[in-house]
């Protein structure tokens, strides 16, 4: 890859990890930031936050969602530790 795309998931592609719930919280961040866009998880720029809100709004055409980007990138953290827990 490029290295383009979400942070991680090119480690996650074709590894056999054990599923853990901060990798669901992971993916659930993956699926949120595909379904806010409308693209494809390898699609998406390695942005900062303010970046990424004037990216989103970009390819979405649509204002406000910053709650739900932090969401996203929140679960999308490289770090597991630093990724929020599901409940």
């Amino acid at each position: 890859m490029s290295g383009r795309g979400l942070p991680g998931l090119q480690t996650l592609r074709g590894s056999h990890r054990e599923a853990t719930s901060k990798l669901d919280v992971y993916s659930f961040g993956v699926f949120l930031l595909e379904l806010l866009s409308g693209r494809h998880p390898s699609e998406h720029p390695n942005l900062t936050l303010d970046e990424m809100m004037s990216w989103l709004r970009s390819v979405s055409g649509e204002e406000g969602g910053e709650n739900r980007l932090e969401v996203a990138l929140a679960c999308t953290t490289p770090s597991p530790e630093q990724r929020p827990m599901m409940w």
